[in-house]
């Protein structure tokens, strides 16, 4: 719906100046100023610098999967604003409709103005705790590869992703062959 859109717009132009200066340095996507090629020029960088073992962590289902109360959490720590706040949760609790059959919304839904911004929220702290553990990542939405200088390191920081995830509610596709270490080459 437009009136819909218009008012995620306008909640998202307010709220994304705030999420925005909480948000780690290697993340880059749906962030104003930073994009894709961005996020690839970093990545040479990195493979050029040493780190040519690759983990591609691939989350399941990731915006159909965000736990919508540990979501509104991470919000609530930023926005103080009771109309805000039962505006998102609205958002995301929102009845979705396939022909006849209805359902609520699990997740962030795909599409809309403000999923993107909600979904990088989510991630932030992982962005960070990543980082803190002195992992070198890229992270574009919801894709995300962490760079190493060698084997055991990439299964350390897999493990470390895989653990971190399982907390925030989400896994990563076991079955798909990129949700592994790779050396350089092999991606």
């Amino acid at each position: 719906m437009v009136t819909d859109r218009i008012v995620q717009t306008a909640m998202r132009n307010v709220i994304e100046p705030i999420f925005e200066k909480t948000f780690a340095e290697q993340s880059y996507g749906f962030r104003s100023g930073r994009g894709c090629k961005d996020a690839l020029r970093r990545v040479e960088k990195l493979l050029k610098n040493g780190y040519p073992w690759v983990v591609d962590a691939d989350i399941k289902s990731y915006f159909d999967s965000i736990p919508h109360d540990k979501l509104m959490e991470e919000v609530e720590y930023q926005i103080a604003d009771g109309r805000i706040l039962e505006m998102i949760e609205g958002y995301l609790k929102q009845e979705q409709w396939d022909g006849l059959k209805e359902w609520e919304a699990e997740g962030d839904t795909t599409g809309a103005v403000i999923s993107p911004l909600l979904a990088n929220l989510y991630l932030s702290k992982i962005d960070h705790e990543m980082a803190r553990l002195g992992h070198e990542m890229v992270r574009y939405a919801d894709d995300r590869v962490i760079l190493c200088r060698n084997e055991e390191k990439a299964k350390r920081a897999l493990e470390e992703m895989k653990g971190m995830l399982e907390a925030r509610g989400l896994t990563l596709h076991q079955t798909r062959p990129n949700s592994r270490c790779n050396p350089r080459g092999r991606i």
